[in-house]
């Protein structure tokens, strides 16, 4: 299916793209984060919508993927379908949050730089595809293969599998949380941030030596 790249103009220190219904080739009716919400909603939002997708947590993006993929899905009438990802050059990837603003007009999207790269350098080095969904697709295969055009490098398969990848991994997340609960009680997850200790890892890998098993 085709795809469609628009670049950026720049609006102070932010990164602009306004796409029109025409070229989007739907007019939107609801939006798609493909980082599941605080509350772990995973379903397209009704428009008008604003989406901040980045690093930091917000209530429509919890911040699962660490980063998140720099994408939206719109959805229009008739089963129409598009993927909107963000893609950079290596080296170039200098944001934390990219906001969707979507409508029946369009999509609307921004990068805050922050002051600390040059907008207008940087919009040589930042692009938006638009990836047409095909019939069969869900959004979560449209999201994969739009990412996968976009950095092919990435997801190209070396034929190897490492051997840590064969072995538990171990996530202090959990932990963390239930630290934070037999401490402080129920609460905001985001509590559990605080915890995120040296000296408190090593005490929970210790008990994990204790007893056996072993990590990478």
């Amino acid at each position: 299916m085709k795809s469609t790249s628009f670049k950026f103009r720049t609006d102070g220190e932010k990164l602009i793209v306004n796409l029109s219904p025409e070229e989007l080739g739907l007019t939107p009716e609801r939006i798609w984060n493909p980082s599941p919400s605080r509350k772990h909603r995973t379903e397209p939002y009704e428009l008008p919508k604003t989406l901040g997708i980045g690093v930091f947590p917000s209530s429509e993006c919890g911040a699962k993927f660490s980063p998140p993929p720099f994408a939206v899905g719109l959805l229009g009438t008739e089963g129409k379908a598009v993927l909107v990802s963000v893609a950079a050059d290596k080296g170039w990837h200098r944001w934390n949050q990219i906001n969707f603003s979507g409508d029946d007009k369009g999509l609307r999207i921004s990068i805050d730089l922050e002051g600390q790269t040059s907008p207008r350098e940087a919009k040589n080095h930042v692009w938006v595809d638009i990836f047409e969904k095909k019939t069969e697709e869900s959004l979560h295969e449209l999201l994969s293969r739009g990412l996968a055009a976009q950095y092919p490098e990435a997801g190209a398969c070396s034929g190897k599998i490492p051997d840590w990848w064969q072995r538990p991994i171990y996530c202090g997340w959990g932990d963390q949380v239930s630290t934070s609960m037999w401490l402080e009680g129920p609460g905001p997850e985001q509590r559990a941030l605080a915890y995120c200790i040296q000296g408190l890892y090593e005490r929970w890998m210790a008990r994990l030596d204790r007893a056996m098993f072993s990590m990478p």
